[in-house]
């Protein structure tokens, strides 16, 4: 069944896509008047949800260094959860993609609808800090946010408005723990990417020289011939710096093909 091996990259510029919505959040500090004093970037890492909330409680001790403390959080991650495929966007399969532009055509079957299913986690020290973060990040999401992403490089004219939705958050104040530990806000914002993936790329030849001879079997009667075809033929599939040209001819098709036909010929007879 599968014909040869290929990869797109699909699922990688997915998440990569993905990461850049959340990547440069800062959160403001004030001082007792209101007044911004300073910004603290948000670090954003791919990350499963257990290493990231043992990386946020690493330094969790209040006698341990302060300075590691707030180098550790506030701080985001992310993750691809799984891919689900989406039978409600399934359009038909035998439906082509088509890359004319270079001199080797090239084509594949209808791309297939699946759902890329991400996690962010938030953690931070304070609610306030969590909630900063929060707040520049749902507004943005009604509940989806469309990304545009140029798909596959081998088709430079696929692009697509790739919607991401907002599926659920939910907000954990971990305080367990002594006296000595310090408490962590923790967020979790799940979402879907509703994306493609690719089958294989296929080589096709174009069709630069057609003819068409219209006769009478009956009567074994010739009438005329018609003849298109690109200028020059041996151009690529481009059609940059190229003409057609159309003839009618009395000539059967046959005195055509022994000059010589370059590129991929089409002949038809009509009785």
């Amino acid at each position: 069944m599968i014909e040869r091996t290929f990869y797109h990259n699909t699922t990688r510029r997915y998440t990569v896509a993905f990461g850049s919505i959340f990547n440069g959040i800062t959160i403001a500090r004030q001082n007792k008047a209101g007044d911004v004093v300073g910004t603290i970037p948000v670090p954003l890492i791919y990350s499963d949800k257990e290493k990231f909330i043992r990386r946020a409680m690493a330094l969790n001790n209040v006698n341990q260094d302060e300075v590691n403390i707030k180098e550790t959080l506030p701080a985001m991650g992310f993750e691809l959860l799984n891919i689900v495929y989406s039978a409600q966007r399934k359009t038909n399969t035998m439906e082509r993609i088509v890359n004319d532009r270079e001199s080797k055509g090239k084509f594949m079957f209808n791309r297939v609808p699946y759902d890329f299913n991400f996690a962010l986690y938030i953690g931070a020290r304070r609610i306030d800090d969590a909630l900063r973060i929060v707040e520049q990040i749902l507004p943005y999401f009604t509940p989806e946010l469309n990304l545009r992403i140029k798909e596959l490089d081998d088709f430079p004219d696929l692009v697509s408005d790739i919607p991401v939705v907002l599926m659920d958050t939910s907000m954990e104040n971990n305080a367990d723990g002594t006296f000595d530990d310090r408490r962590t806000i923790q967020w979790q914002i799940t979402f879907t990417l509703k994306g493609h993936l690719y089958t294989n790329v296929r080589d096709v030849d174009f069709i630069k020289k057609s003819i068409v001879d219209l006769s009478d079997a009956d009567i074994n009667s010739y009438y005329e011939g018609y003849m298109s075809q690109v200028d020059p033929l041996e151009s690529g599939n481009t059609g940059d710096g190229t003409d057609i040209i159309d003839e009618i001819t009395s000539d059967q098709h046959d005195q055509h093909a022994a000059s010589g036909i370059s590129g991929s010929d089409a002949t038809a007879t009509m009785d």
